[in-house]
């Protein structure tokens, strides 16, 4: 699988990709959970080729989570995961890769499986994704806090569709409490009010920056919800 630039053991990249010509990769509330489940377990050095069709039988929503609950080998990483957002037809990862090729190994396997996984389960046949998954490079701490609010508030498309044109938000109380309550990101766990995929994302490095202040953190967030005079951004713009 080609990629768009060279991935350096670690630096920290911006990971994307949507499905082919926009189209649904997830549909239900499983088709998620596999997905996270997924990256859970496949990153580490002896993964391997998992049997994951036998711990993925359709809706056991509760053997799924307690995959976040085991002990992870942090010396047998591939990557760092930072920051995350799955969306219905694509997904937004903040990594930092930790062992030589790490990204693409990662994704190559948990592309796979959800390919393989979406195929089976909807009955349908040839490529989901549009292509090989895209990567930006993130150069230092300002630029991956960027990144990290970019993902955060990429939710806010499916509430207001046009607000990325306008450059905010209209229902400013409304999108806070969607963003709050959007449970396909790892922001709830950035902000302290969820716990459910803890284990996933490790949030040190961005919220560092912070001073590990959940509550300066969100106001990161809302100053680009709820500045009018934003206009559209590069950082609006990477995936459209």
């Amino acid at each position: 699988m080609a990629r768009n630039i060279s991935l350096i053991t670690g630096e920290i990249y911006h990971i994307f990709n949507r499905g082919v010509e926009k189209r649904e990769i997830f549909s239900r509330d499983i088709d998620y959970l596999r997905l996270l489940v997924v990256l859970a377990l496949v990153n580490n050095e002896t993964a391997g080729h998992l049997h994951l069709e036998r711990i993925f039988k359709d809706g056991q929503h509760s053997e799924l989570s307690k995959m976040f609950a085991k002990k992870i080998n942090e010396d047998e990483r591939l990557v760092e995961i930072l920051a995350w957002c799955l969306m219905p037809n694509h997904f937004h990862l903040l990594l930092r890769q930790i062992k030589d090729d790490g990204i693409s190994i990662l994704m190559h396997r948990a592309q796979n499986s959800h390919s393989h996984y979406f195929n089976k389960v909807y009955k349908r046949t040839g490529a989901l994704f549009g292509g090989p998954f895209k990567a930006v490079h993130v150069a230092d701490d300002v630029q991956y806090t960027h990144a990290s609010r970019y993902i955060h508030i990429n939710p806010l498309e499916l509430f207001d569709p046009l607000w990325k044109e306008r450059g905010y938000t209209k229902d400013k109380a409304g999108a806070e409490k969607f963003l709050r309550e959007y449970k396909w990101s790892s922001l709830p766990e950035y902000l302290g009010i969820s716990t459910h995929f803890l284990g996933l994302v490790d949030k040190g490095p961005v919220m560092d920056y912070f001073d590990n202040s959940s509550e300066e953190y969100w106001k990161f967030l809302m100053e680009w919800i709820n500045d009018e005079h934003n206009g559209q951004h590069s950082e609006l713009s990477i995936l459209r």
